[in-house]
């Protein structure tokens, strides 16, 4: 019988939850024991799975690649401000604050052009040394 409530079912959940980790089960599955963040491996795996696809996708939507180097590893590519004013987001938006919370945000609200796919490298240099040297004009 599905909880029409919002609450009546989150708090349901919650206590399905509690049980699980008094128990030692899995949080999501609640009939493996745990063993990776409160998770039994299979649903760590999937649950992992489905956070690096929800980043492909907005990288995808982003290009794909480093605006500045071409770089198109995933796990060197990260979510840039255009405008430099990512710290005034993170404290307007909390749910952005990086990671999986930014990819799922910029998913809701129909990938803003106010953001770029950068490397990390060249992220660095754009906040620490003003321009990655990349954009030198300088040989």
């Amino acid at each position: 019988m599905p909880l029409k409530d919002a609450t009546v079912a989150a708090a349901y959940m919650r206590k399905w939850r509690e049980r699980a980790r008094a128990t030692g089960m899995c949080d999501a599955c609640h009939s493996s024991p745990a063993t990776i963040a409160k998770k039994c491996e299979r649903c760590h795996e999937r649950a992992l799975g489905y956070r690096r696809a929800i980043k492909r996708e907005a990288l995808d939507h982003y290009g794909g690649r480093c605006v500045c180097c071409g770089e198109g590893n995933d796990a060197f590519l990260s979510f840039d401000h255009i405008n430099n004013d990512g710290a005034q987001m993170r404290r307007s938006i909390p749910s952005t604050n990086g990671g999986v919370g930014l990819h799922y945000w910029l998913r809701r609200n129909g990938y803003p052009d106010i953001f770029q796919v950068m490397c990390f490298n060249c992220n660095y240099a754009k906040h620490h040394l003003g321009a990655c040297p990349h954009q030198s004009t300088e040989e």
